[in-house]
């Protein structure tokens, strides 16, 4: 079904001889376009591809981490903190996928367990903190999950669950990323909605009118920023900008600079605490903080990764709850 001249890993080119040779239309080959793919073989072909593709990426992400593992069997990655305009931090291990075996490779050592910790809607939580959203502000405090609510407050039925949620995150957050509403109905596209873009427009109006607060800020964002010329993080970190910056900029950077901000925060916060105990910091990634403590002190330590993390984000946004669920594990995933 695949000539002879199509290499197996060049995902394009089989999509289009896919495409042009059995009437399809598919945008990307994956799980979610592959369930609308009626005749079995093609189907059969395409799910073998992703496994294929997927056992090419893990041998590749194996042989690549154990270039990094020295003589004593730790992995001991670079970590970049001036490569990004938000401040957030760059390094090598960020490509680990959440999904499957992989991170379970990465595991503490003998008497030692990981705490691994992030952030519960850590971006929404900052966007709701930055706007001053009182709808959404509320909704951090009663302990709701704030894409569930969004998608139940325009959305048609189905509303509920983890397609619901997907589908008010879309909106949440790429919104608030400067996406336009062709660019979020691509995206919903992508997941296996079947909106127009007529739709997603009234999903948007009705997003706006629910988070006035949310809608009056982003519009702020653009008119006062571009006139002063630098826009910035709630701790006053800024960055100078031009005429010429895209408007997703002008969102986004308030929001990952921040995020960066409280994350730092927090870092010298738990690291202050951990002085003097049987337990370190082993790695950090995006909003995730792993430590690494003695068996008998792990739980401890958990309640003080817990605290640190989230002081350092009421700190700087104290209208808007932060949370953070620590897991105690013996490996990475």
């Amino acid at each position: 079904m695949i000539p002879e001249g199509i290499s197996l890993n060049d995902r394009f080119k089989i999509k289009e001889h896919l495409n042009t040779s059995y009437a399809l239309s598919l945008a990307e080959i994956n799980d979610e376009t592959i369930k609308t793919i009626s005749n079995i073989d093609i189907k059969t072909l395409c799910c073998n591809l992703l496994k294929y593709w997927k056992t090419a990426r893990e041998k590749r992400d194996v042989e690549y981490y154990m270039s990094m593992t020295g003589h004593d069997d730790r992995v001991r990655d670079s970590i970049d903190q001036l490569n990004t305009k938000t401040g957030r931090f760059d390094r090598r291990l960020q490509t680990v996928q959440k999904t499957g075996p992989m991170r379970s490779l990465f595991r503490a050592k003998k008497g030692y367990k990981f705490i691994v910790a992030d952030y519960s809607q850590q971006e929404a939580r900052i966007i709701a903190g930055l706007s001053n959203d009182r709808v959404a502000i509320d909704l951090f405090k009663a302990g709701k999950d704030i894409y569930l609510e969004t998608a139940k407050i325009k959305m048609v039925s189905g509303a509920d669950g983890r397609l619901g949620r997907n589908l008010g995150k879309e909106i949440f957050l790429g919104l608030n990323n400067g996406q336009s509403s062709y660019s979020i109905y691509e995206s919903l596209a992508w997941l296996g909605f079947g909106y127009d873009v007529d739709d997603v427009q009234g999903m948007i109006f009705r997003y706006d009118m629910n988070f006035e607060g949310i809608k009056t800020w982003r519009d702020n964002i653009v008119s006062t920023n571009l006139e002063g010329g630098f826009i910035s993080t709630a701790l006053g970190r800024t960055l100078k900008i031009s005429n010429e910056v895209k408007v997703n900029s002008l969102y986004n950077y308030p929001v990952q600079g921040t995020a960066a901000d409280g994350f730092k925060l927090a870092l010298i916060y738990l690291d202050r605490q951990l002085d003097g105990q049987d337990a370190r910091i082993v790695h950090i990634l995006h909003d995730e903080v792993i430590v690494e403590a003695r068996t008998d002190i792990v739980d401890f330590v958990a309640v003080t990764v817990k605290n640190c993390m989230e002081k350092a984000f009421n700190d700087i946004l104290p209208e808007v709850p932060f949370v953070v669920e620590p897991e105690i594990r013996d490996s990475w995933g």
